[in-house]
């Protein structure tokens, strides 16, 4: 099976700190266990953002909306602007796919590349496929990359952006819409059915992020909570309006998925 693995023309982007050093050690040898050359790019720290800059790339209104109140620190900032770099990459260098990642995920290098050459193999069928998310999201399988493998759609909220291929199509929408930030790339790079895309997902996953201490993001400022001073009635509403928004982007996400899911079964047989 031929792949852009096989040929050698698949992009690979690592997203990592100046400061990081150890990760960049560590992601550089599963790399080069599971043959994948790659590109460092250096990710953007936003522990030198002041709160003037913070104001200029998020749009504080719908963010809040969002996440119940809360405004994010300059880590998760930083980690959003990241990635946006790494979609820039994406269109400049015209890459018909490329991979992502962040440095702090761990994956099994053969098995890691078995998938992403099955993952490659479909690609007229996502735009985005990821190989690590948070949440089960109630997947429904759309293609069989093996016996026990599938590619998949998401029928509820799933998010994590450690580790995903990436067209082109999908880096130019991503981008054109991408600023003012309005919610944490994890949550932001899932919704590419606004735009006709297709974001997939390989089940079972095959990278996972390193849950074990204080992440990055985290140590220069996650999600900042403004509503530790507000009435509770205040408190309520914002939950309640979060709350109400995110079932309606599940919503949209389920009917566009099952329609998707339905084209590809009774279509293109």
């Amino acid at each position: 099976m031929n792949s852009c693995v096989e040929e050698g023309y698949l992009e690979v982007y690592l997203i990592n700190l100046q400061e990081s050093s150890e990760r960049l050690q560590k992601m550089s040898s599963l790399l080069q266990q599971a043959e994948l050359p790659f590109t460092r790019l250096q990710a953007i720290d936003g522990v030198s953002f002041l709160d003037a800059d913070l104001r200029h790339h998020v749009d504080e209104s719908f963010y809040k909306k969002f996440y119940r109140g809360k405004f994010p620190g300059k880590g998760t900032v930083g980690c959003y602007l990241s990635h946006c770099k790494a979609w820039q990459q994406v269109v400049q260098h015209n890459d018909s796919v490329a991979l992502i990642l962040e440095d702090d995920v761990f994956f099994n290098p053969q098995e890691f590349k078995s998938g992403l050459k099955k993952a490659l193999s479909v690609s007229k069928n996502w735009d985005i496929c990821s190989f690590a998310l948070r949440n089960s999201g109630c997947p429904i399988k759309l293609k069989p990359l093996d016996k026990n493998q599938f590619l998949c759609l998401y029928l509820q909220e799933v998010y994590c952006a450690g580790a995903y291929l990436i067209n082109q199509a999908a880096a130019q929408a991503l981008l054109r819409h991408a600023h003012p930030m309005r919610m944490q790339v994890d949550d932001y790079y899932t919704q590419t059915w606004r735009w006709g895309l297709r974001f997939t997902g390989i089940e079972p996953r095959l990278a996972w992020h390193e849950d074990d201490g204080i992440s990055e993001i985290k140590k220069r400022g996650g999600r900042q909570n403004h509503l530790r001073k507000v009435l509770w009635p205040v408190k309520v509403f914002y939950v309640l309006r979060s709350g109400l928004m995110r079932h309606f982007y599940n919503i949209v996400r389920l009917g566009y998925n099952l329609w998707h899911k339905i084209k590809i079964s009774f279509f293109n047989r």
